[in-house]
């Protein structure tokens, strides 16, 4: 298909005039379309598109204004489903969850239909699916519980962020003719999409101890695990922080939000109180892979979450959504053993855990299920409603300040709400982050004990540029294809990597591919000044641990 003609910007379409946004809101009109009915279904087929034997449509440009960049829909789009657009943050009305419904159906008629002509050309066995599009876990369960495929495998970055991982491979590969090595034991060179950063048990020690932050540290992860199960059973609501960052847009256990499933009322909970966002929106089981069988229908893994499935029969609870209209009591009524995580249809977004996946997180699902017999977990995302998920402790820590979030797990490190000023918690929504962290903090860091060190660091402080304009700011970037050797700009030089390092030396190569002259001219002696500060008072800053100490961590 070539643009205008997209699925994607279809389904973007009427995320849009049922009042959510594009490309943030159609994962909550897929969450929607359950409690609607598909009585749209035809007029988007007789109207808007004509699907093609090989599953590719054509759109009716007439009903859509998203080439003109004005607005995804027009007037006569409008007409053609009962009136004007919903208004983003307006009460979600049964015309809005029928048109989700009936655009899910259609969406999934069509993928269907690519599906089955791929097959019928290719005559293969395994599919792999990539783009915005194959995010739709409810279709993605749908074709996979059909049996068309023996497996299917889908890019947990779907979209764009995944499509970066697909050139570079492709580059490699393909360019280069370098030899593809996959791995021994079937598992995917992805493993748990963990590409990101992560932090040691000492960085996040001199995080909060910069701030002083009080804190309970656990030796041993199956002390701390026990910890984490007992503040799950007592329905506390935990930000759960553990290794390398997630790449793409789901928290699989490192960046991850973390609850009771039993709890009926966690759903809304969670999603009023902490995410901030809208009572109807489900979340996902993390399930140990091995008991998946004894809630789910369909043995198979599902660890980037891509997939829904049903729960059996005998886990269900009588549940009709009838003529209620209220989406808060339709949330809390109890659908099965694991209320918070069935959807009113008893689907569930799934996510398998296996300790070649993620060990840690196996290890205390594991352990939640020794304590209580239940071998799944609540899994979101830890971020709040148009935030992207935290990265880092400071980001965290932020998130578990402003929310009713009851606990936050940084590695081996357990803070506790309560431990804060008394009645501080109920003001933090309304005070800006940074204020409250000021206020907590019982003195601002200093060297007060190396009143020496502290004299040459003001000294330093004083004599930095006073006024720099932005004017003066030029563009900083490199073609590193017209650069001699992408090497020198990308591999550390050897000149900073060993502990003798000659200030003149290092603020030199530290600044060698910036543009910018005056600013390389002024900070080059602002960098030799603290270099030569670190060698006076080295003794200060030595620690038994091969990591930066914390007053390392302050000063710079």
């Amino acid at each position: 298909m070539n643009f205008p003609n997209s699925l994607g910007l279809l389904y973007s379409a009427f995320t849009n005039f049922i009042g959510f946004e594009v490309n943030e809101g159609e994962y909550k009109m897929m969450g929607l379309a359950p409690y609607g009915k598909p009585i749209y279904a035809d007029t988007i087929l007789n109207k808007l598109i004509h699907i093609n034997e090989d599953g590719s449509i054509k759109v009716d440009q007439t009903y859509f204004d998203y080439v003109s960049g004005r607005s995804m829909t027009n007037q006569k789009f409008a007409d053609l489903f009962g009136g004007k657009p919903l208004k983003p943050g307006s009460k979600i009305t049964q015309r809005e969850r029928n048109i989700a419904a009936s655009i899910q159906l259609i969406t999934e008629k069509v993928i269907f239909q690519m599906a089955k002509y791929v097959k019928k050309v290719t005559k293969l066995d395994y599919l792999c699916l990539s783009g915005g599009v194959a995010l739709n876990c409810v279709i993605n369960g749908n074709l996979k519980n059909s049996n068309l495929f023996k497996d299917i495998w889908i890019q947990p970055a779907s979209g764009d962020s995944g499509s970066s991982l697909g050139c570079a491979y492709d580059l490699y590969y393909n360019y280069f003719g370098n030899k593809r090595d996959l791995r021994l034991d079937g598992y995917p060179d992805q493993l748990n999409s963990s590409f990101g950063p992560s932090w040691t048990n000492n960085e996040v020690k001199a995080f909060l101890e910069t701030g002083s932050i009080k804190y309970d540290y656990f030796k041993k992860k199956e002390d701390r695990n026990s910890v984490i199960t007992k503040l799950l059973t007592e329905k506390k609501v935990i930000g759960y922080f553990s290794g390398r960052t997630e790449f793409g847009p789901r928290a699989l256990g490192s960046r991850s939000i973390i609850g009771d499933p039993r709890d009926k009322k966690m759903q809304s909970r969670i999603n009023l109180k902490i995410k901030f966002r809208e009572s109807f929106r489900p979340f996902a089981p993390a399930i140990l892979m091995e008991k998946l069988g004894s809630y789910f229908i369909g043995n198979y893994e599902s660890p980037y979450m891509t997939f829904v499935t049903q729960l059996i029969k005998k886990k269900r609870l009588p549940f009709k959504i009838g003529e209620e209209k209220d989406m808060l009591k339709i949330v809390r009524k109890k659908r099965s053993d694991v209320p918070a995580i069935t959807h009113v249809d008893y689907t569930a977004r799934l996510q398998t855990v296996d300790k070649i996946y993620n060990n840690d997180f196996y290890n205390l699902i594991k352990n939640f299920e020794k304590k209580t017999g239940c071998p799944m977990i609540i899994n979101t995302s830890f971020n709040v409603k148009g935030e992207p998920i935290v990265n880092s402790p400071l980001d965290a820590f932020k998130c578990f300040l402003n929310t009713d979030m009851d606990v936050l797990v940084l590695e081996d490190f357990i803070l506790y709400k309560k431990s804060f000023k008394k009645g501080a918690d109920k003001k933090i929504r309304k005070l800006n982050w940074r204020f409250y962290w000021n206020n907590m903090t019982p003195e601002i860091p200093n060297f007060d004990e190396t009143p020496l060190l502290n004299k040459d660091l003001r000294k330093i402080y004083n004599s930095l540029p006073k006024n720099f304009q932005s004017a003066s700011i030029s563009e900083g970037w490199v073609n590193v294809m017209e650069s001699q050797n992408s090497k020198n700009i990308f591999e550390i030089p050897g000149i900073l990597d060993k502990e003798n390092i000659l200030p003149e030396e290092a603020a030199k190569e530290i600044t060698n591919f910036w543009n910018n002259e005056p600013l390389k001219k002024n900070l080059q002696k602002t960098m030799i000044e603290i270099l030569k500060l670190v060698k006076k008072y080295k003794k200060e800053f030595e620690t038994e641990s091969s990591f930066v100490s914390s007053k390392v961590y302050e000063l710079f």
